[in-house]
């Protein structure tokens, strides 16, 4: 009841509306494009998934519910490719 009103607005913006995969024809980022960002298995993927999860907010995921994840909150390629160019920057930053 104290937020401002751009502190309000700030966050509709943000809001993401999951959608279910069944009603919708979305377009799917392969699997394999989330194993080139090593987002499945290997060294580091589930310190990625969680960056990313924080990053695009669609919470923090296993590499199985990634994919669908991705799908329900109808996050494009370019959408993923900027968030993964984020997390492998910080990455290489440490």
């Amino acid at each position: 009841e104290h937020a401002s009103d751009e502190a309000i607005l700030e966050a509709l913006q943000k809001v993401v509306t999951p959608v279910r995969l069944e009603d919708e024809k979305l377009p799917k980022i392969p699997r394999q494009t989330l194993m080139e960002y090593g987002l499945i298995a290997g060294n580091g993927a589930k310190a990625r998934r969680e960056k990313l999860g924080n990053l695009l907010r669609i919470g923090y995921t296993n590499s199985k519910q990634l994919e669908k994840r991705l799908g329900m909150f109808r996050i494009t390629p370019e959408e993923l490719a900027q968030a993964m160019e984020q997390v492998l920057l910080e990455e290489s930053e440490r």
